[in-house]
């Protein structure tokens, strides 16, 4: 039989991996964490993250069903990332910053005045990573996300966008959602979001006539939903700072979002 090539290893004590990552009490934390799980929780971690093992393989090893050895993996997840953070309770929260196209530098000095360390991303994290944080937070970009990400032909696209950088993001999303990380998405980042949560984009917003003028500019003007929470913070109508031609479309699953009127 030919043999199936085994994910990446990213074991849950070994130290920090990424651009900026100094801190050695995680470490640290991450084996105090572990031995305050069970022996079976500690098992089936060890299987998943230093053995690389899928869920489908610890299924078979276990003699269970794929969801449960999913649920297994995830509830030992959950013990183990409530545990780190309980070990490491007085230190940053610590954020993972996944820059497109912009400078990292204002959005970690934004992070660092709001009380956080953050970890600019060079590339896409493991699943360990994402665990060990808590957060993560998306810029913006100059490049459009495509739209074969929401089953779309591209019409108005700018920027030369990249399916594959946008594919690797979107994984990041997902997994971080899987985990119930909290997410801060600026621009792009809360497109993405919106896709990742089954929504679409709206590729031009005045070529697909969701507003009367460019948004190209950095002022514009906009009229907002009644009932909204926009509403009660701008008024019926107000001019805003914003520069983009993409708006969220159709609206993902979970999102608690009402999309606003703009006019010309």
């Amino acid at each position: 039989m030919r043999r199936r090539v085994r994910r990446p290893v990213s074991a849950l004590d070994d130290g920090p991996e990424l651009a900026g990552a100094t801190d050695v009490a995680e470490p640290d934390a991450a084996r105090e964490a572990l031995l305050t799980l069970g022996a079976h929780e500690r098992f089936v971690l060890l299987l998943r993250f230093e053995g690389g093992l899928a869920h489908a393989e610890i299924a078979r090893l276990l003699d269970v069903s794929d969801g449960a050895a999913r649920k297994r993996v995830a509830r030992a997840r959950a013990a183990f990332v409530n545990a780190y953070r309980a070990a490491r309770a007085d230190s940053l929260p610590l954020v993972l910053l996944l820059a497109r196209d912009e400078s990292p530098a204002p959005y970690v000095s934004w992070l660092a005045d709001a009380g956080a360390r953050a970890r600019v991303l060079t590339s896409p994290p493991s699943e360990r990573e994402l665990a060990l944080a808590d957060g993560l937070m998306l810029t913006g970009a100059v490049r459009d996300v495509h739209s074969a990400m929401y089953g779309e032909q591209p019409r108005s696209l700018r920027g030369d966008p990249d399916l594959e950088r946008d594919r690797a993001d979107l994984a990041v999303v997902r997994g971080a959602l899987a985990l119930d990380l909290p997410i801060v998405g600026v621009c792009r980042g809360h497109q993405l979001l919106n896709i990742a949560s089954g929504g679409s984009l709206f590729q031009d917003v005045v070529a697909d006539g969701a507003a009367g003028e460019s948004h190209d500019a950095a002022r514009h003007r906009v009229e907002t939903h009644s009932g909204s929470t926009i509403r009660a913070l701008l008024g019926r109508r107000a001019e805003v700072h914003s520069q983009h031609h993409q708006a969220v479309r159709r609206l993902g699953r979970h999102c608690a979002w009402t999309r606003p009127r703009t006019t010309a």
